[in-house]
This record gives C-alpha cells, structure tokens and sequence, in this order.
C-alpha cells in the first residue's frame, strides 16, 4: 500500500510529538493476528529535507466464526430428553394401575 499527502501553499508548519497518520483495515481471511510493519517510510519538509520520525508496530486480527454448541450443552439436553421420555412413563403406568 502506498500513500502520500501535501500542503501547498503558505501554511505554518507543525513541530511536537503527534500522530501524523492512522491506517484502518477492512479484513477477510483465516482467523488469527498477524504483525504489521511499516517500511521504506520517507517524510520531507517543505525544502524537501528529511525529517526523522518513528513508527510503531501493529497488528490485525482477524476474529474467528462463533463456535457451535459444546458437547456439555448438547448433553444436557440429551438428559433433559430422557427425563422427561421416563416422566411420561411413569405417569402412564400410574393412570393405568388406578382405572379399574
């Protein structure tokens, strides 16, 4: 990626600790976090003299797809299912002992 920006025209100049710019991604891929690094960086004054400067590190991170329902949950609701299968057994046992 490549950018560049300017100022023409008689404008005052800045001095002091700032951030000069701010680079926001759009990602789609596999999920995980991957380093970004800057490089062959140039930053010129208005003579066209070099200006020192810093970057910093970053990263991206790609979030992974919602994780489907754990083994725990569907057991407990295989459980819940035998519960109440032998709830309405019993139940059934019992109308037909108490009709005559």
């Amino acid at each position: 990626m490549n950018t560049a920006d300017t100022l023409t025209g008689p404008v005052p100049g800045l001095s002091g600790t700032f951030v000069l710019a701010e680079f926001r991604f759009q990602v789609n891929g596999i999920a995980g976090t991957s380093p970004i690094t800057l490089s062959n960086g140039i930053l010129l004054d208005s003579s066209l003299s070099g200006i020192p400067f810093i970057t910093s590190p970053g990263s991206v991170t790609v979030p992974g797809a919602p994780e489907p329902p754990g083994l725990t949950w569907i057991g407990a609701l295989g459980l819940a299912g035998l519960l109440l299968a032998r709830r309405r057994r019993l139940l059934g046992r019992r109308s037909k002992v108490a009709t005559p």
